[in-house]
């Protein structure tokens, strides 16, 4: 008996909600087959519509963000590298200084005591140099061609060292303002020079090269361009030709700061920026849109693809 209610007030009710539909729809749809098929159909295309076009949304946006992310975490990753060379450059540069030996030891004991330094220290320290501030000449290198020449006919940075002036103290390392380009080594230096202890007007220079750091930088796109600026803008190293699309007060910010990182996106270029840390550098790769969001475009793609399909077979 009480199957028998049920099934009436289930009945009611559909009858209820019949009747409800009716008097919603139009008479000319609810006389005409047709009609209610092309109805049909073209709400489900709206909804499909909507949906996928929410979904293709999400997914490029997600993409993007993830090669963002990518492009950001890369940056950060040559900034501490060569954070980590540019500090390890100054640590090998005091430790020399601080040797002994080199205080008013004569050319050739002192020449023997850089080679062996040079030997114990990694390969990135391409040359160490002793000079005499006082007299203005190269007392001994590890370059042989410096050997006993004047200081001014060194076509270098640390050639215009002067004590007192770039170096104040025992403990100070002086390092040239930017990268450059050393005809003797084939590749882009940096030196770095501390004074002598015990020995007033001695100075050590140690000369380091980015080129193994940089070489072993991993690219993730093809036209990925990767340098090192100062806070105020100035190249210290290039892995390009040298031309920088990138924004000052983004630089300046990090640089001053010592910290972070940024992403700008502009027209047909992205840019991503880390901070050095215990120098005023930013490292900045820039990258070209496209190549950027590659993977976005090809998801974007897919999605449409699968949208297009299904309302094509709809309209079918």
């Amino acid at each position: 008996m009480s199957g028998t209610d049920s099934s009436e007030s289930g009945d009611a009710d559909e009858s209820t909600v019949s009747r409800v539909a009716r008097k919603l729809t139009p008479g000319v749809i609810r006389r005409n087959y047709r009609a209610k098929f092309v109805i049909s159909i073209l709400l489900v295309v709206v909804v499909l519509a909507a949906v996928g076009g929410v979904n293709y949304a999400s997914a490029e946006a997600t993409v993007e963000q993830d090669a963002e992310q990518q492009l950001t975490s890369t940056v950060d990753m040559y900034a501490d590298s060569v954070n980590e060379w540019a500090v390890s450059m100054e640590t090998h540069t005091r430790s020399v200084s601080s040797t002994q030996a080199l205080s008013g030891a004569d050319a050739g004991t002192a020449e023997g005591e850089l080679i062996q330094k040079q030997a114990q220290l990694p390969v990135d320290v391409r040359a160490i140099h002793l000079v005499d501030t006082a007299s203005g000449e190269v007392v001994t290198s590890t370059s042989p061609a410096l050997r006993g020449e004047s200081v001014n006919g060194v076509d270098a940075p640390w050639s215009d060292v002067e004590l007192g002036v770039d170096l104040t103290s025992s403990n100070d390392v002086w390092n040239s303002p930017t990268a450059y380009e050393s005809n003797a080594m084939g590749d882009q230096v940096m030196a770095f020079a501390s004074p002598v202890s015990g020995e007033e007007s001695r100075v050590v220079v140690l000369v380091g090269t980015l080129e193994y750091r940089v070489d072993n930088l991993r690219q993730l796109h093809a036209d990925q361009e990767t340098m090192i600026v100062g806070a105020n803008g100035e190249t210290i190293l290039s892995s390009g030709d040298g031309t920088l699309n990138a924004d000052s007060e983004t630089i300046s910010e990090l640089g001053t700061s010592r910290d972070g990182t940024a992403f700008n996106r502009n027209g047909d270029e992205v840019a991503a920026y880390a901070s050095t840390g215990d120098k005023n550098w930013v490292a900045v790769t820039t990258v070209p849109t496209a190549q950027a969001f590659a993977a976005s475009d090809a998801v974007g793609t897919s999605v449409l693809m699968v949208i297009g399909a299904g309302l094509l077979a709809l309209a079918v």
